[in-house]
């Protein structure tokens, strides 16, 4: 029997190629590639690569080539079957199991992508057809080109007809996120109904969701997405990845927003390396994903005090899964703007031009930690100190964790030792009292400590 495509999928989504075939293989980074001396044939000059981006490795002089479960077959003699497992538990996935009750997961994953797709024609269809809706679309600035490329939908007043979905029973629709049950009026009721749709599609181009905004003031979530399901997890999943991921040729760099909106003007800006979060904060999760195809992902949020806030807590979170040659930056915007309003008022160069005010997790956190600071009192300073410590010691990987320990110590001792020292007229009184009590007699002295 088989393991379903999709486990081998997300397995490999996981996992680089380069961090498998690393642990027995001297590599060494060539571009956007590695290279090393072939593990199949002796050579002198490295011939192997590999390509974590297409998930192969390609060897010249044995003409050898694979993914990861072929590289532990023909290197470490492993069955197939053993590498699959060996490779989920790497990857943190439970160990895939040919029961009665996975035929049936798989077969109720085949249910949901029928559904989904369905769902997905039908929106796009309903949309052609409504001419207030793209008036609507038109008047945000997105242009027929954009709304083509993210195959943008409308619901419908009512939302998706039942009749469109006759080979499927009620547990299947509800399971799919799409529809819920109405208890009051014993019926299905489309979740997205009157809301403009955005399809949420995975790494492979395939719809696993949807989001909905609200084109009516009646609700009271203006956005709301698909519920999380067994087959959708939002902290695995990003929005555009399936078309940013195409744009690391060109840039390093991809932009992490928090709205469909955002990700979606930034891309017709001309910013296609632009990803956004499903309502969820950033996962451990999304920074592997994101960091398989761009080394230095930016997050980008709202000038406003929430997002700051909600900025400052991801870098004290995501700073523990930082790793070697891999890196992540902050970029707030001005107060009053997200990343969709700023490059529709103010253009595409002075979104760029704000490139330049990104600023490193290391620094980030630091600075954010030193504007909590209420007094430069020791105890203060060592609550400060501390904290920064604790972070650290939080890093996994332990190379990283030693080298932000000496980053924040010299970054604590600029900081301090460079400035000047206050209160100076209070110790230089203390010092004059100090000279003139040493002339008191024990009893004069006593006296005196009972006036202060």
């Amino acid at each position: 029997m088989k393991f379903p495509k999709e486990y081998l999928e997300e397995i490999k989504q996981r996992i680089k190629v380069s961090d498998i075939v690393g642990a027995s293989v001297q590599l060494k980074r060539r571009g956007r590639e590695f290279v090393g001396l072939s593990p199949f044939s002796k050579e002198k000059t490295p011939s192997f690569t590999i390509n974590d981006e297409k998930g192969f490795y390609h060897c010249f002089s044995s003409g050898e080539h694979g993914n990861i479960f072929d590289f532990l077959v023909k290197v470490e003699k492993l069955n197939f079957g053993d590498a699959v497992r060996k490779l989920a538990a790497k990857a943190g996935m439970p160990a895939f199991k040919f029961t009665k009750e996975n035929i049936e997961v798989e077969n109720k994953r085949k249910k949901y992508d029928e559904i989904l797709t369905i769902a997905l024609q039908n929106y796009q269809k309903n949309f052609s057809e409504s001419e207030s809706v793209k008036k609507y679309t038109f008047g945000r600035g997105l242009t027929q080109e954009i709304l083509s490329a993210f195959k943008i939908g409308y619901s419908g007043e009512q939302g998706l007809h039942l009749s469109l979905f006759n080979n499927f029973n009620q547990k299947e629709l509800i399971e799919s996120g799409i529809f819920f049950h109405d208890e009051k009026n014993n019926k299905l009721i489309d979740r997205f109904k009157n809301r403009l749709i955005f399809p949420i599609f995975d790494y492979n181009n395939k719809v696993i969701g949807f989001g909905g905004r609200a084109l009516s003031q009646n609700y009271l979530a203006k956005y709301i997405n698909s519920p999380e399901t067994e087959f959708f997890k939002k902290g695995f999943n990003l929005y555009n990845l399936n078309n940013a991921k195409n744009e690391n040729k060109q840039s390093r760099i991809v932009f992490i927003v928090e709205g469909y909106m955002d990700a979606i003007s930034l891309y017709q800006a001309g910013f296609k390396n632009v990803v956004a979060t499903l309502g969820t904060a950033m996962t451990e999760s999304h920074l592997n994903l994101i960091w398989r195809y761009f080394n230095d992902p930016v997050i980008c949020f709202d000038g406003d005090r929430s997002g700051q806030n909600a900025a400052h807590k991801i870098s004290e979170k995501l700073i523990a899964y930082m790793k070697p040659n891999y890196s992540l930056s902050f970029l707030i915007l001005p107060n009053g703007f997200d990343p969709d309003s700023f490059v529709r008022k103010n253009g595409k160069n002075n979104f760029a031009s704000l490139l330049d005010q990104k600023i490193d997790i290391g620094n980030f956190i630091f600075e954010n930690n030193l504007q909590d600071l209420q007094s430069e009192q020791p105890e203060e300073r060592a609550g400060f100190e501390k904290k920064l410590m604790d972070l650290c010691l939080s890093i996994q990987d332990s190379t990283v964790k030693k080298h932000y320990i000496n980053f924040f110590k010299n970054k604590i001792f600029e900081q301090f030792s460079s400035r000047k020292i206050k209160n100076l007229k209070p110790l230089n009184k203390t010092k004059e009292l100090t000279r003139k009590i040493t002339r008191y007699s024990s009893f004069e002295l006593k006296e005196y400590s009972l006036m202060y």
